[in-house]
């Protein structure tokens, strides 16, 4: 499983250099990113789709920018600064990075997806995405709960990405898997309990995991059985801390 884990996650590296240079483009400013979704390829295809509340781009919300780049194979979605009400499905397996304006950590972002969601704010309905990687964007589940299931980021498909990113909820599995690889990095991950839940594949590097109850569990996670045999879920957490929320008195937290 270690080695599958880490053959995923090197694919997966090859994929964000790959599209590094149209995340940083399109991820700098409100300006840069209208230039790059109008400015068209050599062939005369644009680049990136441009999502804005204020209607300035080609689209007001997220989850139909992402369906239209992928229906049309285009490899940005910029995510201008703002609160986005919604939740996302990623519905294709076409390639795609979803950026908000460029930032240094993750407590600088300007954009929010914020939903009461008990499927994910994030969550995907194929299991054969290409990669998706998110960037720059914080998304928290609503749900008010500490008892009910309430994914941030619920994954389903291989070769995902979440960079500089915040995962929060108040509930069950802020980061919950049904299959799949994903890389976190330089984010951070606040939960009530079972933090990291189901069939998870992930690996968690520079990044702050934040559990909000008393007897918590950071990882729950679940193998499972295909044609008689029985797989592990795997979670490599690695140059990361386990701390407690200022204001909080929360304590006995497990791995």
């Amino acid at each position: 499983m270690r080695s599958t884990i880490l053959g995923g996650l090197a694919g997966l590296a090859a994929l964000v250099y790959a599209q590094s240079d149209n995340s940083t483009i399109s991820a700098t400013s409100a300006t840069s990113a209208t230039s790059s979704s109008s400015a068209a390829s050599t062939t005369g295809k644009p680049t990136a789709i441009t999502v804005a509340t204020d209607g300035s781009g080609q689209y007001t919300a997220i989850n139909a920018a992402v369906a239209a780049a992928q229906n049309s194979a285009i490899p940005s979605v910029v995510v201008q600064a703002g609160t986005y009400s919604e939740s996302i499905v990623i519905q294709g397996t076409q390639t795609v990075t979803i950026a908000g304006p460029t930032a240094s950590s993750y407590a600088g972002n300007q954009v929010v997806v914020a939903a009461a969601a008990t499927g994910g704010v994030v969550s995907f309905n194929t299991q054969k995405s290409q990669g998706i990687v998110i960037r720059n964007i914080n998304i928290t589940n609503t749900i008010a709960s500490a008892s009910s299931k309430a994914p941030a980021f619920a994954a389903y498909g291989s070769n995902m990405l979440l960079d500089t990113v915040s995962l929060v909820s108040q509930g069950v599995g802020v980061y919950t898997a049904n299959f799949g690889t994903t890389l976190i990095s330089n984010s951070y991950i606040e939960g009530a309990d079972k933090l990291f839940y189901a069939y998870v594949t992930a690996y968690v590097y520079g990044s702050t995991i934040v559990p909000t109850v008393s007897s918590a569990s950071i990882g729950y996670l679940q193998g499972y059985q295909t044609g008689g045999v029985w797989y592990n879920s795997t979670l490599v957490v690695d140059s990361s801390s386990v701390q407690q929320k200022a204001g909080l008195t929360n304590s006995y937290v497990y791995l």
